[in-house]
């Protein structure tokens, strides 16, 4: 009963705060109008549901096994990071 309850109060508190996702949707809709941020949203969308996907699925556990996808994964993001920072130092 008390895995309930502390389940019940994580899902209120993520639920009943904006995240990162929201707060960039929101700011991005501002500046930019809906029309222009719906791939973006959409971006995200298609994103959190692959995520979920793998993770109900055991891709973690697949990682944890492989060492050398581990190693490609921490790569990509890296890479990923470095187009980032460069976007954001051209847009200055």
């Amino acid at each position: 009963m008390l895995a309930f309850f502390t389940l019940l109060a994580f899902v209120a508190f993520m639920v009943g705060t904006p995240g990162p996702a929201n707060l960039i949707v929101m700011l991005a809709g501002v500046r930019q109008g809906l029309r222009q941020c719906i791939g973006f949203i959409l971006g995200l969308i298609v994103g959190k549901i692959a995520l979920n996907l793998f993770i109900g699925f055991g891709f973690g556990l697949v990682l944890a096994e492989g060492a050398c996808l581990a190693n490609a994964v921490q790569l990509c993001q890296c890479r990923l990071y470095d187009l980032a920072c460069a976007e954001i130092m051209a847009s200055k």
